[in-house]
């Protein structure tokens, strides 16, 4: 995220905080594809992560947490979204989980090829993160998707920051092998 986006979260969530209950579907809509993207990481099925997203934002509506530096906002957010998952999956001990993949691509070449090209590697990468480790496939989201800081994913992740470093070198290194076997040269840092 770069530091426009957090400033424009900081502000929406001052504003949720003041009592502009709108401020919440800009953050949703602002935050929803990542935060989707993160819960399948744990319940592998995008239909459920979506829902689960979407009982996110209605706690963060409900509970209108008071967060004292709004620049944390996003780490909360994704912490209430990670007891979201775990919450769903130990109700349902893990019982069977469509493993979907996402294939959605953004179209924003005119090239038909070229956007199949690049539609056919994202979803070799998905593939290969999904074959990864839980913690592997957290902390590669987080980081490269999400663009949170190793503090912020400490604290997603409830580890020490040399925790999460030490699974961010072995979580990509893990990938590159994964995808070098499938015949994809992909660059991981």
């Amino acid at each position: 995220m770069s530091k426009r986006e957090n400033k424009t979260t900081e502000l929406l969530y001052k504003r949720f905080f003041r009592g502009e209950t709108e401020a919440v579907a800009e953050l949703a809509s602002e935050h929803r594809n990542g935060l989707i993207l993160f819960i399948n990481g744990y319940v592998r099925d995008t239909s459920v992560a979506e829902d689960l997203a979407s009982d996110t934002f209605a706690s963060l509506l409900v509970k209108r947490p008071k967060i004292k530096d709004a620049s944390r906002f996003k780490t909360y957010l994704f912490s209430m979204a990670k007891n979201a998952a775990l919450s769903f999956l130990r109700k349902n001990k893990r019982a069977k989980i469509n493993e979907k993949e996402n294939t959605d691509t953004k179209e924003f070449l005119d090239d038909p090829e070229h956007v199949l090209i690049l539609q056919e590697e994202r979803e070799t990468v998905f593939r290969a993160i999904g074959q990864l480790a839980e913690d592997y496939r957290n902390v590669l989201i987080l980081r490269f998707y999400e663009e949170l800081s190793v503090e912020e994913i400490s604290i997603v992740m409830k580890k020490s920051k040399k925790q999460v470093y030490n699974l961010l070198q072995r979580a990509k290194e893990t990938l590159k092998n994964i995808l070098r076997e499938e015949g994809v040269a992909y660059e991981t840092d």
